[in-house]
């Protein structure tokens, strides 16, 4: 039994967020594999967090961004709502 085509294929775990013990299975052509250097401690954190800890981030410079544009949406949504002066003609 083989899979169509000549090209090795890798099989691969997908962990669906937060329960990482249910997921899907795929055979993946080899070609179409990205290997990336994460310990396995740094991608449980990952799938269990849902993506919210992602590792190597600066969770502090993470909540500067996010205040950031929130801030902006605040200042967008107040400038929208201001009512525009009656014109006088």
């Amino acid at each position: 039994n083989s899979l169509p085509g000549k090209e090795e294929h890798i099989s691969v775990f997908l962990p669906c967020s937060p329960n990482p013990t249910t997921g899907f299975f795929f055979y993946v052509p080899k070609s179409k594999i990205i290997e990336v250097e994460l310990t396995a401690e740094d991608a449980a954190t990952l799938i269990m967090s849902a993506g919210v800890v992602q590792p190597g981030s600066d969770p502090q410079k993470k909540l500067a961004a996010l205040a950031g544009m929130a801030n902006a949406a605040r200042v967008a949504t107040a400038a929208s709502l201001k009512p525009e002066p009656a014109k006088v003609e």
